[in-house]
C-alpha cells in the first residue's frame, strides 16, 4: 500500500495535546498559573481521538483484502499494547501495591486487571473500575474499540459517510438525554455510575470523535492541492486563527452555563469536556494542509521526537504524579525548580519507554507477524541498536531506584509537639495505652474542622521498637452498635523502606464526612499487612476478637 508523506507538524501537535494533559493532572502539586482553572484541559484528549480517526483514515483510504485487515489489526496491537503493558506492571511496582485505598484483593483485584490488560474497562462506568491500576489507560481502551470499528466505517464510509456520523450523533444524544432524565452527577461521582463513566470513558460516545478525523482526512485528502496556491504568510494567519479558536474555545468550555440552562447538565458536562471535537478537527485540517512558519517550526526534530514520545508521557506521566503525590506540600516550596524537575522526570521516563520499549516490541511484533505471513521470504530481523538495550536498562534501574530510596512519609513530633498535640481541644485520649502487635501504639485521637462538608481527624501514633512501618492503618466511623458507617481510608503508613526508631510519635490524618461524624458513636480503627488478617492489639477498648480498637466518640 502506498503511504502518503509524514505530517510532521501533527506529530508534534499530539506533545502540545499531552502537555495539556500532565498539566491538568499536576496541578494540584505545583500549580499550572491558573491555566487548569481558565480551561479544561482534559479536551486534549478529544485531541487525541480526532487525531487518531484522521491518522489512520490518512494511511488506511481502503482495505484491499482481508490480509490488510490483519495486519492493519497487528499493527496497531503492536502500536500500543506493549506500552500499555509495561507501564500497567510500573503502576503495580511502584504504586499500586502501596496504594491501599485503591487496592482491590482477591477476586475483585484480579478482574480489575484482567479489564485493563484486555483493554475493556473504559465499557464499565464505574470510576474504581475505568481508572483501577494506571488510570489514563482508560483512554486505550476507548481506542482499542476505534482500532476494531475502523475497517467497519472505512468501508461504509465512501457511500454512507452522512449516515454514519448521523448515526453516532444519534448515540451521543440518546446516552444524552438518559443520562439527563437519570440526574447522573458530575465527574466527581467516583462511588457509583455517574456523567464521568456514562458519557466522558464511554467508548460509544468518544468515538463520533474519532469518525470526525476520518472526515477531516477524507476532506485533507481531497485539497491537498490548495496548499501551494496560498503563500507562507497567507498560512500563518491561517495558522494563527486556528490556534486562537483552540484557546477561545477551551476558555469558552469552562463555563457552559448557558447550555446548561437551556440542554441541561448532561449537554453542558458533554462539551466542557469533551466537545470541542470540531475546534480540533479545524487544527488538524490546518496543520495537515499548511505550509506556514509555525508549520515549519512543529517540523523541527526536536519537536517531532517529544510528539514521538507523547503517547509514553500520556502513559507514565500519571504513575510520576501519583508517586509525588504523598510529598506534595514539600515540593510546592520548591516553586518552579520542582515543577522543572518533574517535568524532566516524565520526560525522561517517556523517551526510555519509547526508545527501550515501544519501538523494539512494535518492530518485533510486526517482524513476527510478517515472518509468518511470508514463510517463503527472507526477511531480515529488526535490529533495536545499542539506544533500545540502553534505554530498557536505565528504565529498569531507575524504577528499582524509585521503588528502594523513596522518602519517608512520616514527620516525627518532639515531645513538646506531642504534649501541645494532647492538651488540644477536641482530643480523644486512649485512657489505656492501645498498641498493635507490630508494635504501633495509638495514643490519641483529635476531630478538627476542615472545611465546610469535611472534618479532619488525626490519630497520635507511637513507634513502640526500631522497625520499618509498612503497615496498613484502617479508620471506621461506627454506629452505636459498632457497625460500620464510613470508612475514610486504608492508608499504608509510610512508602519508604527506612526503620523508624523506637519512640517516634506522628500523626496520620484523614478527612472524613461532617454528615457521617454527626452520626457516628465511635471509631474503629484497625491494622495490618494482608487485609484477611488483622493485627491483634493489647490494651485499650476492643472488638472483633481484640483486633479492632475502639474510641468513644
Amino acid at each position: 500500500m502506498n503511504r502518503p508523506q509524514k505530517l510532521d507538524a501533527l506529530t508534534s501537535l499530539r506533545f502540545f495535546a499531552a502537555a495539556m494533559i500532565v498539566i491538568g493532572h499536576a496541578d494540584h502539586i505545583f500549580g499550572s498559573l491558573g491555566i487548569a482553572s481558565a480551561a479544561p484541559l482534559n479536551q486534549g484528549v478529544a485531541f487525541f481521538f480526532v487525531l487518531s480517526g484522521f491518522i489512520l483514515a490518512y494511511n488506511y483510504p481502503s482495505f484491499a483484502n482481508k490480509q490488510e485487515i490483519q495486519r492493519f489489526f497487528i499493527a496497531r496491537f503492536a502500536r500500543i499494547w506493549p506500552l500499555h503493558v509495561t507501564t500497567c506492571f510500573l503502576w503495580i511496582f511502584l504504586i499500586f501495591h502501596f496504594d491501599r485505598k485503591s487496592y482491590f484483593p482477591g477476586a475483585g483485584g484480579l478482574l480489575r486487571l484482567v479489564s485493563n490488560l484486555l483493554l475493556v474497562q473504559a465499557w464499565i462506568p464505574l470510576h474504581d473500575w475505568a481508572l483501577s491500576f494506571n488510570g489514563v489507560a482508560w483512554s486505550i481502551s476507548a481506542e482499542f474499540f476505534f482500532y476494531l470499528a475502523f475497517p467497519l466505517l472505512i468501508t461504509l464510509w465512501g457511500r454512507y459517510w452522512h449516515w454514519t456520523i448521523a448515526a453516532l450523533a444519534t448515540v451521543i444524544i440518546a446516552i444524552l438525554v438518559v443520562a439527563q432524565q437519570l440526574r447522573l452527577p458530575g465527574e466527581d461521582a467516583y462511588l457509583g455510575v455517574g456523567l464521568l463513566g456514562m458519557v466522558y470513558f464511554n467508548p460509544l460516545v468518544r468515538i463520533f470523535e474519532f469518525a470526525i478525523g476520518i472526515a477531516v482526512a477524507r476532506f485533507v485528502r481531497q485539497r491537498h492541492g490548495i496548499a501551494s496556491t496560498w503563500t507562507p504568510a497567507q498560512w500563518l494567519v491561517i495558522e494563527i486563527g486556528a490556534i486562537l479558536a483552540i484557546v477561545v474555545a477551551l476558555v469558552a468550555a469552562a463555563n457552559f452555563s448557558g447550555i446548561q440552562q437551556s440542554l441541561g447538565n448532561a449537554a453542558a458536562y458533554y462539551f466542557a469536556h469533551e466537545g470541542l471535537w470540531l475546534f480540533w478537527a479545524l487544527l488538524i485540517a490546518v496543520f495537515a494542509l499548511s505550509r506556514g512558519p509555525i508549520c515549519k517550526l512543529l517540523s523541527l526534530r526536536i519537536f517531532v521526537f517529544l510528539g514521538e514520545i507523547s503517547f509514553a508521557l500520556y502513559l507514565i506521566h500519571a504513575l510520576v504524579i501519583n508517586y509525588l503525590d504523598p510529598y506534595a506540600d514539600k515540593l510546592s516550596a520548591f516553586g518552579m525548580l520542582g515543577y522543572a524537575l518533574f517535568w524532566l522526570l516524565c520526560l525522561t521516563l517517556a523517551a526510555l519507554l519509547f526508545l527501550g520499549v515501544e519501538q523494539p516490541f512494535r518492530k518485533k511484533i510486526l517482524f513476527w507477524w510478517e515472518s509468518r505471513q511470508s514463510a517463503e521470504r527472507n526477511i531480515s530481523a529488526p535490529s533495536y541498536g545499542r539506544s533500545s538495550t540502553a534505554s530498557f536498562v536505565l528504565l529498569t534501574l531507575i524504577s528499582i531506584s524509585l521503588s528502594i530510596f523513596r522518602p519517608s512519609l512520616i514527620s516525627a513530633m518532639d515531645a513538646s509537639a506531642v504534649n501541645a498535640f494532647l492538651s488540644s481541644s477536641g482530643v480523644i485520649k486512649v485512657g489505656d495505652e492501645a498498641t498493635f502487635n507490630n508494635g504501633i501504639a495509638v495514643l490519641a485521637v483529635r476531630v478538627a474542622e476542615q472545611s465546610v462538608d469535611t472534618l479532619n481527624v488525626a490519630v497520635l501514633l507511637r513507634n513502640q521498637k526500631d522497625a520499618k512501618i509498612d503497615s496498613v492503618l484502617a479508620l471506621h466511623l461506627n454506629d452505636a452498635q459498632g457497625r460500620i458507617i464510613d470508612k475514610p481510608g486504608d492508608v499504608l503508613l509510610d512508602k519508604s523502606s527506612s526503620r523508624l526508631p523506637a519512640g517516634t510519635s506522628w500523626l496520620q490524618s484523614f478527612s472524613i464526612n461532617r454528615n457521617a461524624y454527626e452520626k457516628t458513636s465511635s471509631f474503629g480503627i484497625a491494622m495490618y499487612r494482608n487485609p484477611a488478617t488483622l493485627f491483634d492489639i493489647s490494651g485499650g477498648n476492643r472488638d472483633w476478637g481484640g483486633r479492632r480498637l475502639i474510641i468513644l466518640k
